[in-house]
């Protein structure tokens, strides 16, 4: 639904409050880019390694 819109583009957006419809405008922000990395602890437990190996295949 939001496709046809671009970052800057103002939208109309009805919503209900308290069963009152209420109106107002939004602008559009760019989509956020997140740049995250996945790193195993090195001082993790053995207990938290086992979850690991067992979460990882499935168990």
């Amino acid at each position: 639904m939001l496709a046809r819109y671009k970052p800057g583009d103002k939208v109309a957006v009805t919503l209900l409050r308290g069963g009152h419809p209420i109106t107002t405008t939004v602008t559009l922000a760019p989509p956020q880019v997140f740049d995250y990395q996945i790193e195993e602890d090195a001082n993790a437990t053995p207990q938290a390694k086992a979850r690991r190996v067992a979460w990882l295949s499935g168990k």
